[in-house]
């Protein structure tokens, strides 16, 4: 948004208690913008997150504030998918209905976000359009089999090197 990328939360009265939860998705995305960062480097520049990244880069607690640790959920699920895991069409049946992608797609209409909620379990959702075992997804991500250790190109998923 306009504020950078800073997320400023409200003062409560001094008397008063409030909780605060934060939840982050991303409900849809271009299918053919840089998602992956391939081309987010130069030489032998460090990679770069991708153009078509969220990038929170702080959080503005009020006074008297004590950040606590996210709740986790008893079950976690983390899918990985193509194109349906990641809700394209799941709001309308062509892109032009809606404005294109980001009017159409929806990943908490998608199977993988819906099967999370009905568990009660946090959901992580990775896809990309087109992705297969041996098949470049949209977005620059590489084919599933080279790709599902990383975030993007260059950060690894689980610590350690990316590939």
């Amino acid at each position: 948004g306009a504020g950078g990328g800073l997320v400023a939360l409200p003062a409560p009265p001094a008397e008063e208690v409030h909780v605060y939860e934060l939840t982050v998705q991303i409900e849809a995305a271009v299918q053919s913008a840089d998602r992956w960062g391939a081309t987010s480097s130069e030489g032998d520049a460090p990679p770069r997150p991708p153009p078509a990244s969220l990038r929170l880069c702080g959080l503005v607690l009020p006074p008297r504030s004590v950040p606590l640790p996210p709740p986790t959920e008893a079950l976690r699920l983390l899918a990985f998918g193509d194109s349906i895991t990641e809700g394209v069409l799941c709001r309308t049946r062509s892109k032009s209905d809606e404005g294109g992608d980001l009017g159409c797609n929806s990943v908490s209409s998608a199977w993988a976000w819906l099967l999370a909620q009905s568990l009660g379990a946090d959901a992580t959702v990775v896809s990309f359009g087109r992705q297969g075992w041996t098949v470049a997804g949209n977005g620059g991500a590489p084919a599933f089999c080279e790709s599902w250790r990383s975030l993007c190109a260059g950060a690894a998923r689980f610590g350690g090197a990316a590939s």
